[in-house]
């Protein structure tokens, strides 16, 4: 299966620290992967011992260089509270990539996440939603 579910609004945080992103869903690749943007303005890149290629069908080529660890996530308006690795890597050519966050096999798993094609909506089974206070 090479499709890409998507866009996702994907908000994460670190400590006191929030960068958003845009999210796909790609089930075929075992890995996470987030751009160096998000990264960098969550303050949490702690770098590998070496870099990595990892190819994401229907999206490109990233070379993996580092892992970022968020505190929690917020998926399509529903919070996940749950301490997470990232996978860093910038995109080997210069092209545009649509998506600042690929969420693989093992974000899937460890969020529980489930894709509903009636709905077109990705979440979570163990989230809570957002409740706005006026």
């Amino acid at each position: 299966m090479s499709e890409v579910i998507g866009p996702l609004l994907v908000g994460l945080f670190k400590d006191m620290r929030f960068s958003y992103a845009r999210g796909a869903l790609a089930p075929h690749i075992p890995t996470s992967i987030v751009v160096p943007r998000i990264s960098e303005e969550l303050m949490c890149t702690e770098f590998l011992d070496r870099e990595y290629r990892v190819e994401v069908g229907g999206i490109g080529v990233f070379i993996v260089y580092a892992i970022c660890s968020v505190d929690k996530a917020i998926i399509e308006g529903h919070e996940l509270n749950l301490k997470t690795a990232i996978h860093v890597g910038r995109p080997l050519s210069n092209e545009n990539i649509e998506y600042e966050l690929v969420i693989g096999r093992d974000l899937i798993d460890y969020w529980k996440l489930v894709y509903s094609p009636l709905t077109g909506s990705v979440r979570s089974l163990i989230s809570r939603p957002i409740t706005t206070r006026y």
